[in-house]
């Protein structure tokens, strides 16, 4: 290779390094240590608890995230900003299998962060701000890579803060498991 071969090849890699600072798509990855992430998930999970009093509260979820842009990336982990809808659900019922259910299509923005340790958190800005329980406790998720793009958790799924017209709601909380999956 000539000298001018050599500078222009060591140019075009500095300029690509470079690169690097601005927001790039889900794609983009920052470090071969981190699995790139695709633009969208799908995270199903359950939760069940029993109460001393025979109560049942059964919690399901079926969301999809999709990533949006790469906001910014730091030391320990790459953040995106995206959106997530699904359904949520949540029943409570009796001995005798009498009881009520409630279900509730849930949408808006996210933060997700990928940690280079394969941690994951996703957060849900717009379930902080509610006094509900159920709601709340769906504000952030943290998980950790199992296999290839996979990752999965805990999670707790809180009462609906309702006692009325023969409907109780509050004060079990069923612990659960998610998975997330790329689509």
């Amino acid at each position: 290779m000539t000298p001018r071969t050599l500078l222009g090849l060591a140019v075009a890699v500095l300029a690509t390094a470079c690169a690097g600072d601005a927001p790039t798509t889900p794609d983009d990855s920052f470090d071969p240590a981190v699995v790139k992430h695709p633009r969208a998930y799908r995270m199903s999970g359950e939760a069940i608890a029993h109460s001393t009093d025979g109560r049942t509260a059964e919690c399901a979820l079926d969301l999809i995230f999709e990533l949006n842009e790469k906001v910014g990336k730091h030391r320990d982990y790459v953040e995106y900003t995206g959106g997530h809808g699904g359904d949520v659900a949540r029943s409570v019922t009796d001995a005798t299998g009498a009881g009520f259910g409630f279900s509730a299509f849930v949408g808006g923005a996210i933060t997700m962060r990928r940690y280079r340790t394969g941690a994951l958190e996703i957060l849900i800005p717009i379930n902080e701000t509610t006094d509900v329980p159920f709601y709340r406790l769906m504000a952030r998720w943290e998980g950790n890579r199992t296999r290839g793009r996979n990752f999965e958790g805990s999670w707790q799924c809180g009462p609906l803060q309702l006692d009325e017209g023969g409907y109780r709601d509050l004060d079990i909380v069923a612990d659960g498991h998610w998975r997330l999956t790329p689509q």
